[in-house]
């Protein structure tokens, strides 16, 4: 990791990092709970625009996301990260996406997503990502 990370902040990362408490791949919401349960603070902070705030808006945002996109329950959740950064408070994930070309699905392209995570003795307190709003998302 890095010399400026706070030793709970890198085990927590090294806890992190199969993203295991963020998988519902094989739809196991009550493995998603207990993983939300573990590591996030009812007063989580969600800053991607899709979520609601704490953890329940989190199991519900993961939930339903899963049940409506089975197909993308592995896109970056369960792949390991391609790079992890830590540093004082924050740890910062990046992983590397193959995804169809939209304009020709018989072409691949690399694709990256980046999360970042404030955390708090052994919680996640915060979470950031480049998520944005789109026309074809639903938004309630």
């Amino acid at each position: 990791m890095n010399e400026h990370a706070a030793p709970h902040v890198e085990s927590v990362a090294e806890q992190l990092k199969p993203m295991a408490f963020f998988q519902a791949a094989s739809g196991r919401a009550t493995n998603l709970q207990e993983r939300a349960d573990k590591y996030l603070p009812d007063a989580y902070i969600q800053h991607n625009p899709l979520a609601e705030q704490g953890r329940t808006g989190f199991v519900k945002f993961f939930t339903q996301w899963y049940k409506e996109h089975p197909d993308q329950a592995g896109a970056h959740s369960i792949a390991a990260p391609a790079a992890v950064i830590a540093e004082k408070d924050l740890v910062m994930f990046m992983f590397e996406n193959d995804l169809p070309e939209p304009r020709d699905h018989s072409k691949i392209y690399k694709a990256y997503w980046f999360d970042l995570f404030r955390v708090k003795g052994d919680k996640v307190v915060e979470h950031w990502d480049s998520q944005t709003k789109t026309i074809d998302m639903p938004m309630e």
